[in-house]
């Protein structure tokens, strides 16, 4: 009866929290998109300031970070920094939309911007997903909750059979 109590209790949790991935992801992949569009406009202004002074874009930044000034050199960084981030969140959203649903978490691993990450499980409610890739997700978490639980029975099993013999 016990060991049953556990297997259900097991499948549960992983079925739980595996589920909660799709919408994790969904509001993950939300707070990114707003910090693309938030560099897409610091971009854009710097671009304007460029082409302002006749520049193109990589000549306007060079002419800050070869300054004898420091102050001029610091804001080149930042401005190179600010060009740096825009094609990574752009790669990054890139391809996390384009990921399959059940490549997703890899995809997320590989594309993860930690502050984002961050700040979208702070503000993660959680959701009562009924779509598809809810339900296969709560099925892997299922089978995921249930091995765990297998190999933890195994290892307590055969910890208590050193135990008994010793």
């Amino acid at each position: 009866m016990f060991w049953r109590l556990l297997n259900g209790l097991a499948g549960a949790v992983g079925a739980g929290s595996l589920s909660q991935f799709p919408t994790y992801y969904q509001q993950y992949l939300q707070r990114l998109g707003g910090r693309l569009d938030q560099a897409q406009i610091q971009v854009s202004r710097i671009e304007q300031a460029a082409r302002d002074e006749g520049m193109t874009l990589a000549a306007y930044i060079d002419k800050f970070t070869s300054s004898a000034d420091t102050t001029y050199r610091q804001q080149g960084a930042v401005l190179r920094e600010e060009v740096a981030d825009l094609s990574r969140l752009r790669d990054a959203v890139d391809a996390l939309i384009q990921a399959p649903p059940i490549a997703r978490p890899l995809r997320l691993l590989q594309n993860i911007d930690m502050d984002t990450a961050r700040t979208a499980l702070g503000d993660f409610a959680l959701s009562l997903p009924l779509t598809t890739e809810g339900f296969v997700y709560a099925g892997i978490g299922l089978i995921l909750g249930l091995l765990i639980l297998a190999g933890l029975e195994r290892l307590l099993s055969g910890l208590f059979r050193r135990q008994r013999t010793a």
